[in-house]
């Protein structure tokens, strides 16, 4: 193929039957901007052990993970290793320095997760000041007509810089769904004490929110609507805020032990006015019930 440069690399090896239960992968801040992942959905879709069922779009504010065909419930994911506290309606990668994902057995690691997932955990890591100044202003185009942009702002202050401020800030607007989010990093790095406070606020709105829809038995499918086309009525919305906070602190008794404490807290707040649809004909009539 002229232009390209393709090469091939073929790695044969031979392992003993001994096979370990548990696999680590990490997706840095540079991936998520470079491949411009909305959500950990996005990011994970790099994965190939790693599927949603249920993303932002295809309709529904709430996502679920799977790994190895295990369900990994949304709420078990962990914010800076602390559960409970990750935003209902998605956590917003911006925001993020890493992404870890692991896949098998994980309660050794953290503890029995909230909602019993088997398939693995998955822990966002909050961007942190740099030893150098951040500051970054990106504009975004999308869906042919939502706009955004998304501000990085990061100082280190003190003699020995040892007072650090990141704040993460993204707001888009336009056909699709309002999305605004906004975090704040502090941290206090001295010789053996450490102490860190995230805050964050998470709000998405959505008007005439698709849904999963039922096919009631008895006909043949008819052909697909276009991809553009939405069924749902004008006054159908969903609207989910997120507030939530980590306060973190860990003191160093010696070069192999650390002790730490974190307390998290976050609160959510849902309307919805949305429908049940079902396919009923072969002519492509739906009836909806609203809830």
């Amino acid at each position: 193929m002229s232009g390209y440069d393709l090469r091939s690399l073929n790695v044969i090896a031979s392992a003993s039957g001994a096979r370990p239960g548990a696999d680590r992968n990490r997706y840095t801040s540079k991936l998520i901007a470079d491949q411009q992942a909305r959500t950990i959905a996005d990011v994970l879709n790099n994965d190939a052990s790693a599927r949603v069922g249920w993303s932002l779009a295809a309709g529904s504010g709430y996502l679920e993970f799977s790994m190895r065909r295990f369900l990994v419930n949304s709420s078990d994911l962990t914010f800076n290793g602390l559960a409970g506290v990750t935003p209902i309606a998605g956590f917003p990668p911006e925001s993020l320095e890493r992404i870890e994902a692991l896949k098998g057995p994980s309660a050794m690691l953290n503890g029995a997760s909230l909602h019993g997932s088997l398939g693995g955990a998955i822990n966002a890591v909050p961007k942190r000041a740099l030893d150098t100044p951040v500051t970054q202003l990106t504009a975004t185009y999308d869906s042919r007509s939502q706009l955004g942009t998304h501000i990085d702002f990061g100082r280190r202050f003190g003699d020995a810089k040892e007072f650090g401020m990141r704040f993460n800030g993204v707001y888009r607007n336009g056909g699709t769904p309002l999305d605004r989010q906004c975090a704040l990093a502090l941290d206090y790095c001295g010789e053996r004490f450490r102490m860190s406070v995230d805050l964050g606020y998470h709000d998405q709105t959505r008007d005439q929110p698709l849904n999963k829809m039922s096919v009631r038995p008895g006909f043949s499918i008819p052909a697909p609507p276009a991809p553009g086309s939405n069924f749902q009525q004008p006054w159908g919305y969903m609207g989910i805020t997120d507030r939530y906070g980590i306060v973190r602190a860990e003191y160093g008794l010696a070069p192999s032990w650390t002790v730490f404490a974190a307390i998290g807290r976050r609160t959510s707040q849902s309307e919805t006015l949305d429908s049940i649809s079902s396919l009923i004909n072969a002519r492509g009539d739906i009836a909806q019930t609203f809830a």
